[in-house]
C-alpha cells in the first residue's frame, strides 16, 4: 500500500511548523465565504465557498443518516469546494503533470471528470460559481468551465488563496521589486487587473505567503503568514489597518456581521473589523493540522494533529469551548496520518476529502 502523497504533506508542514513558514498547500480556504460561509483554503486555501441554494439536490449522508462516499479520484489532494449540491475535488498526478477536477453530486449520483489543467506546477486554492471553477495552478490563475474542457490561464504570478466577490476574482499580488504585497481584483473572465491597496512586506523571512481572503461589501480581510498578522483593507480608499499581530501561522478567516473567527498556531480567535484584542474562541482549529469550515449556525474542525492515533471531526457552537465529537477516523500510520486533507460544509453536509493509495475519496455526513 503506497503512503507517499500523505506523508509529504505531513512532512512539509512538520518543516513549515519548525522554519515558520506555511506549508506549500495546505487548502485554504477558503477557503472563505461570510457566517453565511471555502482556503482555505485552503487553503487555502479551503476552502469554503459561498453556497447557492440546491433544495432539488438531496445529500446522500442526511438519507442515510450516516457518512456515506460520494466517489473518487485518481491523483494527489489539492482542494475541495462544494457548490449548488455538488462536491468539486481537485487533484494532482504528477507523472502526468496534470490536475483534474471532479465533479460529485451531494446526492451519490455518479460523478464526472469536469476538465484538467496541464502544468507542472503545485496547486492552490479552488472556487466555484455557476459558470467556472477557479484555481491556482503553478503561479497561474486559471478559469475551468464547468461545461468542460481544458483550464485556460487568466493571470501569470498569482499565489493562493483567491476569493469571488461580485463579478471579481481577488487575490494578493506580490511585487517582488518593489518589496511590496498588493491587493488585486480581476474579472472573472479575465481582463484588466486592478490594484486597490499596497502595503511594505514585512516578516524575518520576506517571503509573501498568505493563508486567506475574505471579501466583503466594505472591507478585505487577510492572514498574513509571514509576518503573523491579520489584516483589514477598507475598500472604499484602500486603507490598512492591523487587526490582530504576533498570531503564528493565521490561516481561514470567517466572517460575522461585527467580528471576524480566524485560525492560528494556538487554535481559533475572535476579532474586532475595526481591530483590537483577539478573543481565544477554541483550542481546536489550532494550526496547520486542524481544518476549519462553517456555517450559519456552528463550526466545524477536523482535528488531524501529527503522530495522534485517532483522528475527529467536531462541531462547535460560535461561542467556542471544547465542542463535541461527530465522527473520528483511526490512524494506522502515524506519519500518514488519516488522510484526510481538507472539510467543507453546505447547508446539508460536511464534506471531507480522504486520500489513501493512488487517489482521493469524498465522503459526506449529516450535520448534526
Amino acid at each position: 500500500m503506497r503512503r507517499a502523497v500523505p506523508t509529504l504533506l505531513t512532512l512539509l508542514a512538520l518543516l513549515a511548523c519548525k522554519k515558520g513558514e506555511a506549508p506549500r498547500e495546505t487548502p485554504s480556504a477558503t477557503p472563505a465565504p461570510s457566517l453565511s460561509p471555502a482556503p482555505s483554503t485552503s487553503s487555502a486555501p479551503p476552502a469554503p465557498t459561498a453556497q447557492r441554494p440546491a433544495p432539488s439536490i438531496p445529500c446522500k449522508a442526511v438519507e442515510k443518516k450516516k457518512l456515506v462516499s460520494l466517489g473518487a479520484q485518481a491523483g494527489e489532494f489539492g482542494a475541495l469546494a462544494v457548490d449548488a449540491g455538488n462536491a468539486y475535488l481537485l487533484t494532482f498526478e504528477p507523472g502526468r503533470a496534470q490536475a483534474t477536477l471532479k465533479r460529485l453530486p451531494r446526492n451519490g449520483d455518479k460523478g464526472e471528470v469536469v476538465g484538467v489543467s496541464k502544468s507542472p506546477g503545485r496547486l492552490g486554492g479552488l472556487r466555484v460559481d455557476e459558470e467556472a471553477a477557479y484555481f491556482v495552478h503553478g503561479k497561474a490563475l486559471r478559469r475551468l468551465p464547468l461545461a468542460g474542457g481544458e483550464a485556460k490561464t487568466l493571470l501569470d504570478d498569482v499565489i493562493r488563496p483567491i476569493a469571488l466577490a461580485e463579478q471579481s476574482l481577488w487575490f494578493v499580488r506580490c511585487n517582488s521589486s518593489e518589496k511590496k504585497d498588493e491587493l488585486v481584483s480581476l474579472p472573472r473572465a479575465g481582463g484588466e487587473a486592478r490594484v486597490h491597496a499596497s502595503w511594505p512586506r514585512e516578516g524575518a523571512s520576506k517571503q509573501c505567503q498568505y493563508g486567506d481572503l475574505a471579501v466583503t461589501k466594505d472591507d478585505v480581510f487577510l492572514t498574513d503568514w509571514t509576518s503573523r498578522r491579520v489584516l483589514g483593507v477598507r475598500r472604499s480608499d484602500g486603507a490598512l489597518r492591523e487587526l490582530s499581530a504576533k498570531q503564528p501561522f493565521p490561516t481561514r478567516i470567517a466572517v460575522e456581521p461585527e467580528h471576524i473567527v480566524f485560525q492560528a498556531a494556538s487554535g481559533l480567535f475572535r476579532v474586532s473589523k475595526a481591530a483590537g484584542p483577539a478573543t481565544h474562541v477554541s483550542k481546536w482549529g489550532s494550526t496547520p493540522f486542524h481544518f476549519f469550515a462553517w456555517d450559519e449556525r456552528q463550526f466545524f474542525v477536523f482535528n488531524g494533529e501529527a503522530y495522534g492515533m485517532r483522528h475527529t471531526l467536531l462541531v462547535l457552537p460560535p461561542s467556542g469551548g471544547d465542542g463535541k465529537e461527530i465522527e473520528w477516523f483511526a490512524v494506522a500510520d502515524v506519519v500518514a496520518g488519516s488522510g484526510v486533507g481538507d472539510i467543507a460544509v453546505d447547508d446539508a453536509c460536511v464534506y471531507l476529502a480522504k486520500a489513501a493509495n493512488d487517489y482521493v475519496e469524498v465522503l459526506a455526513r449529516p450535520k448534526p
